[in-house]
């Protein structure tokens, strides 16, 4: 099974195309998609709509896992992010695709046993398990990516 793991943002978007099989993980691509910082929100949506239409047509996977989004205070915020995890919701409603959405406390806590977990500490656990991903934990500072495939890899475990 492939599954599509998404660490949603708006201005950078991690993502992780895991296949599982049992407690095996081989991660097929990882990266984070880059947004423009002056163009408007609507045309962010396009870009996301079209890059990750074609991610979904090129490796056709079983299903996309999404962190959900967390917002402290920003409502603006907040929905916009609530508006480009939606561009993922219509990318899989449109190939009749699985959708589940999951926390960021519930994924550290179904890989590393500890909501708490840091980032680092996730991007160490992801190293840990799936070898493919080494050459994406070498990135210092960047955790989008490491998330994202933290993200599909909890679809399994869930």
């Amino acid at each position: 099974m492939i599954v599509l793991g998404v660490d949603p943002g708006l201005y950078r978007l991690g993502y992780g195309i895991v296949h599982g099989q049992g407690d095996s993980f081989l991660a097929l691509e990882a990266g984070v998609f880059k947004l423009p910082g002056k163009i408007g929100f609507s045309e962010k949506l396009a870009l996301i709509y079209e890059y990750f239409t074609a991610i979904t047509e090129s490796y056709q996977p079983d299903a996309v896992c999404i962190e959900a989004p967390f917002v402290y205070k920003n409502a603006r915020t907040a929905m916009r992010l609530g508006a480009v995890a939606a561009m993922f919701q219509l990318i899989a409603g449109q190939k009749r695709l699985e959708v589940l959405e999951i926390s960021p406390k519930k994924v550290r806590s179904v890989l590393i046993g500890y909501g708490g977990a840091s980032k680092d500490q996730v991007k160490r656990w992801v190293s840990a398990y799936v070898d493919e991903a080494k050459d994406v934990v070498k990135k210092e500072g960047v955790f989008d990516d490491t998330d994202a495939i933290a993200v599909a890899m909890s679809y399994f475990l869930f």
